[in-house]
Formats: structure tokens, sequence, C-alpha cells
């Protein structure tokens, strides 16, 4: 199979953009060498910024930050604090608080971790607008393929009492709960999904949206631009000074998701199986999104996201092929 195509950027830059600086500052390098660079140029630069202290004169423009649950979510958190040094709060706090501490002068909070509507208490069972807490979001995604086994690692490590993001389940746990729970889990990917895409429809660094993409920030060639795109929108909420120093941005992201020392990973098989079945409904789930909103003001950066998640289906139908079988006929006489 041919290697996937490049990912898109993210809201506030365009992907000719994206491709051009990758393609500018890494023409012949591997993602070895490139992170070989960073480890020197980055061996001076903290791992974090020092927590800024917000004034209790000054507002702090805070955005959603939803997930599907296995998406990332506290790896963009962590990196929201490296580029900005504001911190987040969980939307599990409820409406109440939320509506208390956003918002409002004195609060330090830039985004809002929430996986609703797929978990979590809030918002309560009644209609919801997001808009009524935060006009900005920062969606983040990740191909359901791995989303969803990466949730099951996590509802595994809870159940069996494994600390957090420690170790995988085992293939047989996977099979056994992805058979009783596909259906269901990929149509709450998609919900998810279209919930927050339908509300926030305003891509670029002037807009509401900034699409995170898992696959792109933590790509090794690519992941310093991803974060680039971040850091300018962030920067663009009012009273947000992100890092947008391109040497800051880059070792920020290298220190927070590529240093050797940088978070917890998970031990056990990565393998995880897919039916041909299952993978079909994959397909046809991102298919009908791409439809659902290629010709929308979100399309130039949501398609491209969807076509590269429709190539990995592929390379995972590839891969996961049966091997042939050779009948060997009765040797001919002479």
């Amino acid at each position: 199979m041919t290697r996937r195509r490049h990912l898109l950027s993210t809201s506030s830059t365009t992907v000719a953009a994206v491709l051009a600086v990758v393609s500018l500052s890494t023409p012949l390098a591997s993602a070895s060498e490139v992170l070989a660079d960073y480890e020197d140029m980055c061996a001076a630069f903290p791992k974090y910024p020092k927590k800024v202290i917000v004034p209790d004169d000054v507002t702090i423009q805070a955005s959603w930050q939803p997930s599907f649950p296995g998406s990332g979510a506290d790896m963009t958190l962590t990196m929201v604090f490296g580029l900005t040094g504001l911190g987040q709060e969980p939307a599990s706090s409820g409406p109440a608080e939320l509506s208390a501490r956003l918002n409002h002068p004195g609060d330090d909070a830039v985004t809002v971790k929430t996986h609703y509507p797929r978990l979590g208490s809030f918002p309560p069972p009644t209609i919801f607008d997001p808009y009524d807490y935060m006009d900005r979001t920062i969606l983040v995604l990740r191909h359901p393929m791995n989303a969803l086994p990466s949730y099951h690692n996590q509802r595994y490590e809870i159940t069996t009492g494994i600390p957090s993001h420690t170790m995988r389940a085992p293939v047989p746990e996977w099979i056994a709960w992805r058979d009783s729970n596909f259906d269901y889990e990929m149509a709450q990917w998609v919900e998810h999904t279209t919930f927050w895409l339908d509300r926030y429809t305003q891509p670029g660094s002037d807009g509401n949206v900034f699409l995170s993409i898992y696959e792109g920030i933590t790509d090794d060639v690519e992941g310093p631009a991803h974060a680039q795109a971040l850091a300018q929108f962030l920067d663009t909420g009012a009273n947000v000074h992100a890092f947008t120093d391109d040497l800051d941005v880059k070792c920020a992201w290298y220190k927070i998701l590529k240093d050797k020392s940088a978070g917890t990973h998970r031990g056990g098989p990565k393998f995880r199986p897919y039916t041909p079945s299952q993978l079909d409904t994959m397909s046809q789930s991102l298919m009908w999104l791409r439809s659902r909103y290629e010709d929308q003001p979100i399309g130039a950066d949501i398609v491209p996201v969807f076509n590269m998640y429709l190539d990995m289906v592929e390379e995972k139908r590839y891969e996961e092929r049966p091997e042939p079988t050779w009948k060997l006929g009765r040797k001919r006489k002479m």
C-alpha cells in the first residue's frame, strides 16, 4: 500500500500552507532525524511554562475541548497548557460551576474538556446549546479505528484496577468487547462528530472552531505545524497570549509529545483487528460524514480528514486480508 496522504492543516491555516512548511523544513530528513534535531535544539527548554496568574480584572476567553473518549483529550490539554500556561476545567463540574468560573474576571481556564454527548452528566439531559457557555471550540478528532480500542483500554484499566494509561487490554478481551459494542460505539462516534461540527461551523484563526487532529499533532514530521496552528487559534482568544514563536512552539511540542520522558505509554499488544463488515461500516460512516460537510464552510478543513481516514481503513483492510492458500495440482505424467 502507498503511504497515506498528508494530513490537512487545522483550522487556522490552509492545507497547502502546512504541506509547504513540511516540505520546505524537512525535504529529505527521516522522522528519526527530525526528532534527533529537536532533541539537540530543545535541550535547554523547560517541558512546561510557568503557570499564568490571571489578574482579578482580566477575563480569559475560554473554549470547549470536546473529544470522543480515547481520542487524546488529556494529551491536548497538556499541549494547550504548554502553549499558554493557562489552566483547564473539566466539564464534569456541572453547568452551575462552569457558569460561575468561566469567562469571568480572574478565571484561568482556557479550555473545558468534555466527552459530551458520548459520556458525562454534563450537560443535563435537556436541550443543550454549547454557545450558552462558550462561543469557540477545539474539536479533538481521532480515527474511530484507533479511538475505540483506546476507549476500551481505558475501560479495561478501570474494571481491572490497573493504573490509567499503563496497559492495553489483551486481544481476546478487545475482540469480545468489539463484537458486542462496535455498532453502538461507531454510531456514537458519528453522533459526537456531528454534534460539534453542526454547531461550530466557521474555521480559521478568526473563526469559532479549530480541528485538533490526533494523527496530525502526533506525527513526527507534521506535528509541529499542527501545534503552530493550535497556538495561533489559542492566541486569538481574548486575553490569551499563546507562544507563537516558531522555536517556542516546536520545542513545546517536542518536550510534551516526543521527549523520551514525556507522558505515560501503555504496554501490551497494539494489534486490534476488525472484521470486514466492521470496516465496511466504518467506511460508510466516513463517506456519509464527508458528504454531509463537503459543501459547508468547514468542508475544506474536515473533508481531507475524512479522506485520510478512508485511506486508513483501506490500509487496515489490506493488512488484515486473509493469507492466500495455494492448492497444488497433481503432477502430470510425462
